[in-house]
């Protein structure tokens, strides 16, 4: 795939959430496919799972990674354990049901202790209703 078919003086930027484990391969990709922007956070940081981190794109491009593992050593990680972002097995439901977070961040915050089953039985027929109302059968959220 190319972006190079956009109209000139297009310019196109790439921001992926990282419900799934695949912010930074997405974000690979969308460079390697022509994308004149990368969205990336120190950390991940970000609503949620987060977000492509800072540091892995560093690397990949090629740059030196010290000042922003600095930055995250310092102030990135002590802010992630008092806030909690980051990857956790309430996003990854939500993304493999192709669903908006909103369901996860509310089970993270009220129920952390909760059982992750009951929370993917709930959110599966809540999506398995939604499919059955729209008179359609599931798509898988990744392509294989």
């Amino acid at each position: 795939m190319s972006l190079r078919r956009l109209p000139r003086g297009k310019k196109i930027g790439f921001h992926a959430h990282n419900n799934l484990q695949l912010a930074f391969a997405k974000t690979v990709q969308a460079e390697e496919c022509g994308a004149d922007f990368l969205d990336s956070t120190l950390g991940g940081l970000g609503r949620g799972a987060g977000n492509c981190n800072t540091e892995l794109l560093l690397g990949y491009l090629g740059r030196d990674i010290a000042p922003a593992m600095r930055c995250v050593q310092r102030e990135i990680e002590p802010m992630r354990q008092k806030l909690g972002w980051g990857f956790a097995q309430s996003y990854m439901i939500a993304g493999f049901l192709n669903q908006h977070p909103r369901a996860a961040m509310a089970y993270q915050e009220k129920t952390p202790d909760a059982d992750i089953l009951e929370f993917y039985e709930a959110s599966k027929a809540a999506k398995d209703a939604e499919i059955t109302a729209r008179g359609r059968t599931a798509e898988p959220a990744i392509a294989r």
